[in-house]
């Protein structure tokens, strides 16, 4: 399940979504939505769905090719010669 407490756009000192950015037509300021409203929102916000969700941090890494394994410093430790 996709908390918002989870997402990067979860702000948790306001309970925000910084996701949903509203311009007020008034006074031209930008306000967002609480992170439940935008939750409940299945049409325009996030939803229950949570479309919007991107987690903090990723728990699992996958290299994408040979240079991010890094192999090069790996050959240069000294087994004991």
């Amino acid at each position: 399940m996709k908390f918002c407490i989870d997402c990067i756009h979860y702000q948790e000192s306001d309970n925000l979504c910084l996701a949903s950015i509203q311009v007020n037509m008034v006074n031209g300021q930008i306000d967002y939505r609480t992170a439940g409203i935008e939750r409940l929102m299945d049409l325009t916000g996030c939803g229950k769905d949570a479309r919007l969700y991107k987690p903090i941090r990723s728990t699992i890494f996958e290299p994408t090719s040979i240079e991010d394994a890094d192999l090069d410093d790996l050959s240069k430790i000294p087994f004991g010669r």
